[in-house]
């Protein structure tokens, strides 16, 4: 038994009698646990519930025991991985720790699960043998509107696309990930003047084995961006699927030879038209900005007197019926390829009809070997 005050033990010796009583002494250290950020969740015993839902606590441990504990790290955009002695995981895990002899503090160690729009590729590393779920989701173009005017010329929402892949522990893939376009509102309308504007494509969420375009093993496209001319407006091109959405056209003036732009496929990127010469979007990159991005890109058409809006950019997944065999020969198991029109789970677990918004990527662990 354990006794914590002398009056504790005064009325034992008074209730049994015992003339001799054998006390041992039980050394107590400080233990902390630091959530690197994030917040400490879960806990088995009443100390560790006490400091759950704080970044950092401390919890009183008996010398000689085991380390151990019920507590995890919680940190959006990651998943928990270890408890550490060292922040940036290189010191000793709490399975490996063995006895309490003095005070230690562990870091929770994570694992980057969500990646956002950056300018630079990102960078995974598997913190495990087993396999993964790889998802990506194509930025939406943008919405755009004549102030004073009717109807927003829409921008096509982003693709979707999942497959899973085995990885060795310390494989590395590199994940791209661009925005969407922003809804964009001309406030200088003035009275007889018919302005034309156009915002900016979507941009595709990829990943790859390494930093070239023809590495990639999946691509989720971006949308094409929205028109308006005065009070006409059109909604630009969805991305792909296999083949993307293309623009439409915003008629005024007598000029009706130039085509409306179209979507990106598997082999070539979108058609388009700049003053009555052939433009197409290359592989990655729309031909202009209003363009998506993806596997390869949509395009955009103008002319003096004729205005549309832009096409969107083709998706892809290695091993989807359609797509050909990545260059790298990965092939991806349980591969879906879904257009910015048909019905996905956005990053946020939310029902939407196409993406919309910024591209995302995620890499989840999902069993390990």
């Amino acid at each position: 038994m354990q006794y914590d005050s002398y009056t504790a033990l005064n009325v034992v010796g008074a209730d049994s009698g015992v003339a001799v009583l054998t006390l041992y002494a039980n050394w107590k250290t400080n233990v902390t646990f630091d959530a690197s950020g994030g917040t400490l969740t879960g806990g088995i015993t009443n100390a560790e519930k006490s400091i759950a839902g704080q970044s950092r606590g401390t919890i009183p441990y008996s010398v000689n025991q085991t380390a151990a504990t019920g507590l995890i790290g919680s940190k959006d955009g990651y998943n928990f991985l270890e408890w550490n002695t060292r922040s940036d995981g290189m010191g000793t895990s709490i399975t490996d720790y063995g006895i309490i002899t003095g005070p230690v503090t562990f870091y929770a160690i994570y694992y980057q699960t969500d990646f956002y729009p950056d300018e630079n590729l990102q960078t995974f590393r598997a913190p495990y043998t087993g396999w993964y779920s790889l998802q990506c989701w194509g930025g939406s173009g943008s919405d755009v509107i004549n102030e004073g005017q009717s109807g927003w010329g829409l921008g096509g929402h982003g693709g979707y696309v999942s497959g899973q892949l085995h990885l060795n522990k310390g494989d590395i893939l590199y994940v791209n990930v661009g925005w969407g376009g922003t809804a964009y509102k001309n406030n200088e309308l003035r009275p007889g003047h018919w302005l034309t504007i156009s915002g900016t494509g979507g941009d595709a969420a990829d990943i790859r084995t390494n930093t070239s375009l023809y590495s990639r093993i999946m691509v989720a496209g971006g949308g094409g961006s929205g028109a308006a001319f005065g009070p006409l407006s059109c909604a630009g091109g969805y991305a792909g699927g296999l083949t993307a959405g293309g623009g439409a056209k915003l008629i005024y003036g007598t000029n009706f030879d130039t085509f409306a732009p179209s979507g990106a496929t598997q082999t070539s990127g979108g058609r388009g038209s700049n003053n009555g010469r052939t433009v197409y979007g290359s592989f990655g990159y729309g031909w202009s900005d209003m363009a998506g991005d993806g596997w390869y890109g949509g395009s955009y058409s103008q002319t003096t007197d004729i205005w549309f809006s832009a096409s969107g950019g083709s998706s892809y997944v290695s091993g989807f019926p359609g797509c050909e065999t990545s260059v790298t020969g990965i092939v991806l198991t349980n591969p879906q390829l879904l257009s910015g029109q048909d019905t996905m789970v956005s990053p946020d677990n939310i029902t939407e009809v196409g993406h919309s918004g910024n591209a995302h990527a995620r890499i989840l662990c999902i069993s390990q070997d």
